[in-house]
């Protein structure tokens, strides 16, 4: 479900705790580390890379090969992480969002809301995670986090961040693609058939 990569190698996660890597993006060595857990999402930086998933499940590795759980206290669905601004942040179901500059020691944030978060992302110094019931949060250091309260029909799945916007996507009677240039103000795009 997730993919990332350093210099040297690719890690895939996924079902039933599936963690393969590829030193050239061809040849693909799947390993079995023994986590019944799904894993939903893979992150690098800081020399580690940490995936995240069912049931607060926190892996992290040195090498992309050679893995070590880094529970952090949760028991909920981490769907994604990111790592930006010199730490990593994942996100989860009940406003969860939890954080390392390292990967190894981990703290509970308070996001202020009780909202499933899906995505995370960064741009302009400004970290974003969004998910249900129209929940858009932007903050500056990963630490305290403001609501944008975007429509309660729109349910967040992903949010991402290039060219100078923020762009997320919603499924659900408010679904469609929203866009902002700063996380505050968001605006749902019309889209067309090609």
């Amino acid at each position: 479900f997730g993919v990332t990569h350093s210099e040297d190698i690719f890690v895939t996660v996924g079902e039933i705790g599936a963690i393969d890597y590829s030193t050239n993006g061809t040849n693909w060595v799947q390993q079995l580390i023994g986590q019944t857990n799904m894993l939903s999402a893979v992150a690098y930086g800081s020399g580690q890379y940490v995936a995240v998933g069912t049931n607060g499940l926190i892996l992290r590795s040195t090498d992309g090969i050679g893995w070590i759980n880094s529970r952090v206290g949760v028991v909920t669905l981490l769907p994604d992480i990111i790592y930006a601004g010199g730490q990593f942040l994942a996100v989860g179901r009940g406003g969860t969002i939890v954080a390392s500059t390292n990967g190894v020691n981990w703290v509970l944030r308070d996001s202020g809301v009780t909202n499933n978060l899906a995505g995370i992302a960064y741009g302009k110094d400004i970290f974003v995670a969004a998910g249900s019931v129209g929940a858009v949060l932007s903050s500056g250091d990963g630490v305290n986090w403001t609501n944008q309260n975007q429509p309660a029909s729109a349910m967040f799945t992903d949010v991402a961040y290039g060219n100078g916007f923020f762009v997320a996507t919603a499924v659900g009677f408010g679904s469609g693609i929203y866009t902002s240039p700063d996380a505050v103000t968001w605006t749902r795009q019309n889209t067309t058939s090609s």
